[in-house]
C-alpha cells in the first residue's frame, strides 16, 4: 500500500513537472518567438468603402475632430520630412508607435478601432497654405484656411475619403471625380 502511495506521487509529481514546463516554455515562446500581428490594410470595393463609410460615418467623423484638434500632431508636422512645403502628417497603421504617442490613450484607441475596423491604407493630413518663411518663424504650425484629412486605401481606382477643414472644398481638394457625402466629407478616385 506504502508502495502504491509512493508510485501515485511520483506520477503526480511528474504530470506537475510536465505542466510547469509546457506553461513556461509557451510563454517563453509567446513573449520572444511568436509573430507579433502586424497591421495590414484591407482591400475593398468602391461599394464596401461606401457602405463602411455610411455604416461608420461617426467613427469617421471623430477621427476626422480627433487629427483637428491635436496640437502634438500638427506640431510635429514640419519635423515628417525634409522639405518644409511637404508637410504631410501621416499615420500608416496603429502600431506605428512614434505617431500613436501624439495622441491621448482615447485618442489612439479610437484611431485602433478605425484602422482594425475600416482598413485604410493610411490617414493623411494636406496642408497647404503656410509658405516656407511663415512655418520657419512660427513654433506652431497654424492651421491654413484650407486643410484636407484624406483616408487612402490600398486597392487602385478605389474611393479615398476626404474631411474637408474649411469653406470652399470643391476648389480646394483639386481632385476629379468628387462625390459629396455631406458635412464636409467627400470621397473620390485618383486618375
Amino acid at each position: 500500500m506504502e508502495q502504491k502511495k509512493h508510485r501515485k506521487s511520483r506520477i503526480v509529481k511528474g504530470i506537475c513537472c510536465i505542466l510547469a514546463v509546457l506553461l513556461i516554455g509557451g510563454m517563453v515562446y509567446q513573449y520572444w518567438y511568436k509573430p507579433k500581428n502586424a497591421y495590414h490594410p484591407k482591400a475593398h470595393t468602391n461599394e464596401e468603402l461606401l457602405a463602411l463609410f455610411e455604416e461608420n460615418r461617426p467613427l469617421f467623423d471623430e477621427v476626422a475632430q480627433i487629427i483637428a484638434r491635436n496640437d502634438s500632431f500638427w506640431n510635429e508636422a514640419k519635423s515628417y520630412k525634409d522639405d518644409p512645403y511637404d508637410t504631410h502628417p501621416w499615420i500608416g497603421s496603429p502600431d506605428e508607435k512614434n505617431k500613436m504617442k501624439l495622441f491621448t490613450e482615447d485618442e489612439q484607441a479610437v484611431l485602433r478601432t478605425f484602422f482594425e475596423k475600416i482598413g485604410p491604407y493610411m490617414i493623411i493630413l494636406d496642408i497647404s497654405g503656410p509658405t516656407k518663411e511663415e512655418m520657419e518663424q512660427e513654433t506652431v504650425l497654424e492651421r491654413p484656411a484650407s486643410i484636407l484629412l484624406r483616408i487612402d486605401f490600398t486597392t487602385e481606382n478605389t474611393y479615398s475619403f476626404a474631411y474637408y477643414y474649411g469653406s470652399n472644398p470643391h476648389y480646394s481638394i483639386g481632385y476629379e471625380n468628387i462625390q459629396d457625402l455631406g458635412n464636409n466629407w467627400f470621397c473620390f478616385t485618383y486618375t
